[in-house]
């Protein structure tokens, strides 16, 4: 079984159980430049009730031409953080693979939690530094691709029984340079989060987005369910708010993931199609 089929097998036993009310969202932030070094830390928050994790895995792409060869620091959910049991246990283990071929790196930071009811630290509505990730930097001046793929990434309640809590936002650095988004990737991914919406959600004609940018195009990807990409329009976009109509009359019944590219971020969101 290859890397990617096993990651959707993972993903496929999260989406058969039931849905949690929380809803996690994940983004990429506070990038940092060390000679010939790339860093970013993944961060985690909860975007409605607060929550705990269980076993869990983040899977991001790359830009071989900007960075590769990364490695990862645990930060949080890890076999040296004793947050359970009163300070007096260790419930998580962490674990990092990567595939890099031809010009596209892929990296999948997985979460192991050993003890069912024992997830902690509770996750609120403040980001939580999940994992640093430093990478080689190889061009400063080509855009990092790094994006977060919804459909491999999904997070187990600490019932750890499969049940899955919500995907919410996950903000990617696509179009970004690493000098880019050292200087403006919090702000600008902060930016387009605070304004982003996406409805009527379910949907049986069309999806409405809403968000702020300063672009003049912006792209949306949308995939279906197993990460087949179904749809991509380039829309012109103004300074300030902007509301686009994408027609999804013709899709089937099912989970699809929008994906709006716009400043150099990327935005993914989860949507419904229903008769």
């Amino acid at each position: 079984m290859t890397f990617k089929n096993c990651l959707l097998a993972i993903v496929a036993l999260f989406l058969v159980a039931n849905l949690q009310a929380e809803t996690v969202d994940v983004r990429f932030a506070n990038s940092e430049i060390d000679g010939d070094k790339f860093s970013v830390v993944a961060q985690i928050r909860a975007a409605d009730n607060d929550l705990k994790i269980g076993t869990a895995t983040i899977f991001f792409s790359y830009n071989l031409e900007a960075i590769s060869n990364p490695a990862f620091e645990s930060i949080h959910f890890n076999n040296t953080y004793p947050c359970a049991d009163n300070g007096n246990f260790a419930p998580y283990e962490s674990s990092f693979n990567k595939l890099e071929i031809n010009d596209r790196g892929e990296g999948n930071y997985a979460i192991l939690l050993n003890s069912a009811n024992n997830g902690c630290p509770t996750v609120n509505a403040e980001w939580i530094d999940v994992a640093r990730f430093t990478f080689d930097l190889n061009d400063a001046g080509q855009a990092l691709g790094l994006d977060i793929h919804a459909n491999y990434t999904g997070f187990n309640t600490d019932l750890n029984d499969g049940s899955m809590h919500s995907k919410g936002v996950f903000t990617g650095l696509t179009e970004v340079t690493a000098m880019d988004a050292v200087a403006t990737s919090t702000e600008l991914a902060s930016d387009v989060y605070s304004s982003m919406d996406l409805y009527p959600i379910p949907t049986t004609e069309a999806v409405n987005v809403e968000f702020t940018s300063t672009a003049s195009t912006s792209e949306i990807v949308i995939y279906d369910i197993l990460g087949k990409e179904v749809r991509t329009e380039e829309r012109k976009t103004k300074n300030g708010m902007n509301n686009l109509r994408i027609d999804v009359s013709d899709f089937e019944n099912g989970t699809y993931f929008l994906k709006l590219v716009t400043d150099g971020v990327s935005i993914t969101r989860q949507f419904l199609v229903v008769e």
